[in-house]
């Protein structure tokens, strides 16, 4: 996919998960680091859609910190993150979540992710061809018309 459109489908999917306008606004600034991470100041350290594309990379900090970040209570970390992220309606998990949104929007063109070594995508369209930027329209919609129910057809 095209940066616009992870962008925008990040974007999409925070809105759609009822999340604050920080992490919102993060998750679309954040939406493209996993092709940003493959190549850090211009220069390439990893081939496109390979380590930095690992499905379990990104989903499983997400989970631990969205599900068991209460086993470390009282940490100095826990503290520190309590104090500067609560504030500003920040939840540790979302770190991890615009890199999951992006591997959603790969795998669904041809190339696809890496999933434990193995390539699979659905291949739903090739990047930068009119579906995709269908589908991505189709995702803002849903979200505008989440945003306000009074739209809702």
């Amino acid at each position: 996919m095209k940066w616009r459109n992870h962008m925008l489908m990040a974007g999409s999917c925070a809105v759609l998960l009822n999340m604050h306008p920080v992490e919102i606004i993060y998750c679309m600034a954040a939406a493209a680091l996993p092709d940003q991470l493959e190549a850090p100041g211009g220069e390439r350290i990893t081939a496109h859609r390979t380590l930095t594309h690992e499905l379990l990379l990104w989903l499983v900090p997400l989970v631990f910190l969205r599900f068991f970040s209460n086993l470390i209570p009282g940490s100095s970390v826990s503290m520190l993150v309590d104090r500067i992220l609560v504030p500003l309606h920040f939840r540790p998990w979302v770190f991890f979540l615009p890199g999951v949104l992006h591997l959603a929007g790969d795998f669904l063109t041809p190339g696809g992710i890496p999933i434990a070594g193995r390539k699979i995508g659905l291949g739903l369209f090739r990047t930068g061809r009119p579906a995709e930027y269908i589908v991505t329209a189709v995702f803002v919609l849903w979200a505008f018309v989440h945003m306000f129910p009074r739209f809702h057809i």
